[in-house]
């Protein structure tokens, strides 16, 4: 990118009027391709309404086409020129879930489109870019923010923006709930310049939740304000079939309805799909086979639990559990210490929670020279993140076709009857949690009640479920543990997109 210069150094109303001539006439040959793709060129300007939504599951190619959108709304929304050469600029904005990923993934689209219109006509529609300020400024007074949402504190930032249109990228798959993200976003388009004010997504759908909800009940109402788009895997005419395969082989059967079809499901309460007759089956301890012990660590209460590993199938077994309530971490060192000798061999590997480190360097000290797999917590925060290593158990619980484990697909993951199965909360261990987990639901403004993304947190469910979340998310690249490969999850899911 250029260096900044001079504000209104660079405009130029001439070529900015004839940029805006050959969009209207020219921007499919231009952008089009190869291939007819319909759905794409229906979302980028196929309509001018305030609220728009492309909903599609992965490799819909529905970043590059927002990107495409954003450049189509910065060339109808200029900026208004002023005697002595100056512009007053129009604002407006593309909205990504982190800085990192707009740097790594919306940005090198949108400047790429740039590249591609320069190549088709001669025209250079970028005046700028500031580092500063992180924002372009097209020859034509628009202004493009490079802004983040996908967590509390930034979206708190992006109040103070006056904009006069905005994209947001995968608004159902952020830390923040979607519909306070998206109607903080809509509350800034109110720039005086802009001609044609609108606020668009694209996102993969988590369930009929949030703003996909939200504007299935306007459309379904008539609003004349709604517009959304749709599409499936199948529909990209750019993505062959060994993608198609990898994703829907990546996938639990419930992911591959949403991420691979695109599928509005109706959201469900607990976490898991887990049921005692699929995933209970009758397990005594096999001192030939290894373990890998999952930890989480607590102040009061902790909980860890000992996994069968099947070296040559993957199959996993939850073997043994042990739960501390109302103690000290002190205290759950000799429990721990107490399981491992149960076991009567030392763990394959140790997985813990990344953020207690004390805990972590005792176990450090006590096992590293006894586990071959060493103790492993999550190495980023992308690794740690809650949905993607939920998607990694449930992947496990219930594999795709091809996928389990025999040749009647069994699930890879699978638990001792011998368990506890009690459902109390007091000693409630992992069969009852895996039952009770549950998303937290949210009273909305008009008093009705949502599921939302997020899991609860503080409950009895909690330390149980993490420690087995710990211990698949630390060993997904291990093939030790996976039957000679890596979790095929991964391939379909890799850190980078989280």
């Amino acid at each position: 990118m250029p260096n900044d210069v001079e504000e209104g150094g660079a405009l130029d109303a001439s070529a900015a009027e004839e940029a805006a001539r050959i969009a209207r006439v020219d921007w499919w040959s231009i952008f089009g391709g190869e291939h007819e793709y319909t759905a794409q060129r229906e979302f980028v300007n196929g309509s001018d309404r305030l609220h728009q939504i492309w909903l599609g599951g992965r490799g819909t190619g529905k970043t590059w086409g927002l990107m495409l959108k954003a450049l189509w709304l910065a060339l109808r929304n200029p900026g208004e020129p002023r005697p002595g050469g100056s512009y007053r600029l129009c604002e407006g904005a593309m909205f990504g879930r982190t800085a990192r990923e707009i740097d790594h993934k919306l940005a090198p689209y949108f400047e790429e489109h740039l590249r591609t219109f320069q190549d088709a006509t001669g025209i250079n529609l970028l005046a700028w870019y500031s580092g500063k300020f992180d924002c372009y400024t097209l020859i034509n007074g628009a202004r493009i923010y490079k802004l983040s949402y996908g967590r509390a504190d930034a979206l708190k930032k992006d109040r103070g923006y006056t904009l006069g249109w905005a994209v947001m990228d995968e608004v159902e798959h952020a830390e923040v709930n979607s519909r306070d993200a998206f109607e903080i976003v809509l509350a800034t388009l109110r720039h005086p310049l802009a001609k044609e004010s609108t606020l668009a997504v694209a996102t993969s759908p988590n369930g009929l939740r949030g703003v996909t909800a939200h504007f299935l009940k306007k459309l379904r109402a008539g609003d004349p304000n709604y517009y959304a788009q749709t599409a499936t895997v199948y529909d990209n005419p750019y993505v062959d079939d060994v993608f198609r395969e990898r994703l829907k082989s990546g996938c639990s059967p419930r992911m591959w309805r949403q991420e691979g079809l695109g599928e509005i499901l109706r959201p469900v309460e607990a976490i898991y799909d887990f049921e005692e007759g699929k995933h209970l089956i009758d397990w005594r301890w096999r001192a030939d086979l290894p373990y890998i012990l999952g930890i989480d660590w607590g102040e009061a209460h902790a909980y860890a639990c000992a996994i069968q590993i099947d070296e040559n199938s993957g199959r996993w077994v939850v073997a043994r559990e042990r739960k501390m309530e109302d103690g000290s971490r002190p205290k759950f060192r000799e429990v721990v210490l107490d399981l491992v000798r149960e076991c009567a061999r030392a763990p394959y590997m140790i997985a813990t929670d990344r953020a207690v480190r004390s805990e972590n360097n005792w176990a450090m000290g006590t096992f590293s020279d006894v586990c071959e797999g060493g103790i492993r917590w999550a190495k980023s925060r992308t690794q740690q993140h809650i949905a993607w290593g939920v998607g990694a158990v449930e992947y496990m619980l219930n594999p795709p076709a091809g996928k389990g484990i025999g040749q009647d697909d069994d699930p890879r993951l699978v638990f001792s009857r011998e368990l506890s199965g009690h459902l109390e909360t007091a000693g409630r261990g992992l069969r009852g949690a895996m039952i009770n987990y549950r998303y937290r639901r949210r009273r909305m403004d008009t008093g009705e009640y949502v599921i939302t993304n997020d899991p609860e947190t503080n409950t009895p469910n909690c330390h149980p479920c993490d420690a087995l979340r710990y211990a698949v998310i630390s060993s997904v690249y291990d093939e030790k543990v996976h039957g000679g490969r890596v979790l095929p999850y991964v391939e379909a899911h890799p850190l980078g997109s989280v």
